[in-house]
């Protein structure tokens, strides 16, 4: 294998959009594949084991910060704590780095088998990825809009689609790095990952994808 696949359930203060037993199903089916794994936990859940699955305990800190959000956003869903945990993503790639000596990670969401509309063809999907060869110099990752005229801070982006991506080891702590850069130079404002991801576009090799089963199209590019 050349991929380790890095993945995360964290709670945020309040109701979860989703129940726990939900995303837990899905990263199941994810789990099943037998691909290499390493799932950073909150330290208040627990997994039925996998051989092919590395637990890694995690407790998550939420900033204190008092954020502007987007104007048009869920509610609901799109609190400030929630944006930091997708915010984690890249962190937990970059902590990937030292746990494993696959040349390359990717990032899959804990519940990503929830979009699939052919699981068993995707969970073959990824079954290939896994031995596959990825860009160098920047992460691979898919989205859905083409251009660069985004409203960053009031509007989700979905140049990117934030569910899945693939970086060489040598890359992702770099990437990290950048991220940081924008959020802290750009508080008290917060927005969603994929829109920081649209202010770095340099570090990323875009192709084309949705939320469904296309999210795996990544192609082998040494």
């Amino acid at each position: 294998m050349t991929v380790t696949f890095v993945t995360a359930l964290v709670l945020q203060p309040g109701p979860m959009f989703r129940t726990v037993e939900h995303y837990v199903k899905n990263f199941e089916t994810l789990a099943a594949t037998g691909v290499p794994i390493l799932a950073y936990i909150d330290s208040r859940l627990s997994l039925r084991p996998f051989t092919n699955v590395t637990v890694i305990p995690t407790t998550p800190t939420f900033s204190d910060i008092s954020f502007s959000l987007p104007s048009v956003r869920d509610p609901v869903k799109d609190t400030a704590e929630y944006m930091q945990i997708q915010l984690m993503k890249l962190k937990f790639l970059t902590d990937a780095v030292g746990r494993t000596d696959t040349e390359f990670v990717a990032w899959i969401d804990f519940g990503l088998f929830a979009i699939f509309k052919d699981p068993d063809a995707c969970a073959r999907r990824i079954c290939e990825i896994a031995e596959g060869a990825y860009c160098h110099d920047k992460i691979l990752i898919p989205g859905i809009w083409e251009g660069d005229r985004h409203d960053i801070w009031n509007k989700i982006c979905w140049k990117y689609c934030g569910g899945f991506m693939i970086g060489h080891r040598s890359v992702v702590e770099r990437v990290y790095r950048r991220q940081t850069e924008v959020y802290t130079s750009n508080l008290p404002r917060i927005t969603w990952e994929v829109n920081y991801w649209v202010l770095m576009s340099d570090c990323f090799q875009w192709y084309k994808a949705d939320h469904d089963d296309s999210i795996l199209d990544a192609r082998n590019m040494s």
